[in-house]
């Protein structure tokens, strides 16, 4: 009888974890090329981004048609974090990353609403981690009113081939009694773009050329 419980508590582990490796949704073109650069393993963790699509060679767009928070007396949440791999063709290294997002919101009554979100890179070939809080315009929490908001964020002088991406976006809308509040990511031409900003494989050496010389 004990050796029956122990095979149960097996396999119920067994399937939490293969349930825990299907939380990652992947694009249905997670993985491509531009002229600077691949990119691979590119998906979401709750799936709410959507696929993106790739203009002018370096800059990804996504179109999200339910992310958004919405409460009536209450409070509602929605979140969810994106990540892709780069890896520039020969002759070419990352020299920064911009996100751009937009999104509007309305609260009728009393209630709130907040975005927040973050730019995260990873130097996979050091280890190192780059991170920069999403700037929102206007300042979160809105307490009234409606209207858009705006958030970007930017990582510069980076000079590397091989990094990890990550994206993370939280959206927050809080009423009270019969009141309503709702904010989400919305935009004509898109609602998140993400540029990524090559050059040339030489400014890697004179970056590195820059830090020995401060060093001294």
């Amino acid at each position: 009888m004990k050796k029956s419980i122990k095979g149960l508590f097996f396999c119920i582990g067994i399937i939490c974890l293969c349930q825990s490796a299907q939380a990652f949704y992947y694009w249905n073109n997670s993985s491509g090329s531009t002229a600077y650069f691949d990119w691979s393993n590119g998906g979401s963790e709750n799936g709410i981004y959507s696929d993106p699509t790739i203009l002018t060679e370096n800059t990804f767009v996504f179109f999200p048609v339910n992310f958004r928070a919405e409460s009536t007396g209450g409070i509602d949440s929605i979140y969810d974090r994106m990540e892709f791999d780069l890896d520039f063709h020969p002759g070419f290294c990352l020299s920064g990353i911009k996100v751009i997002e937009y999104g509007d919101y309305s609260i009728l009554g009393e209630g709130s609403v907040q975005a927040t979100g973050s730019l995260t890179m990873t130097k996979l070939t050091t280890g190192q981690v780059l991170s920069e809080t999403i700037i929102m315009n206007p300042t979160f929490p809105v307490t009234s009113g409606a209207g858009i908001w705006k958030g970007t964020v930017e990582l510069e002088n980076l000079f590397c081939t091989l990094v990890k991406v990550s994206i993370e976006n939280e959206l927050v809308a809080i009423s009270s009694g019969t009141s309503t509040s709702f904010i989400q990511k919305k935009g004509a031409a898109s609602a998140i773009a993400i540029t990524i900003i090559p050059e040339p494989a030489g400014m890697i050496l004179l970056a590195l050329g820059g830090l020995f010389l401060r060093k001294r």
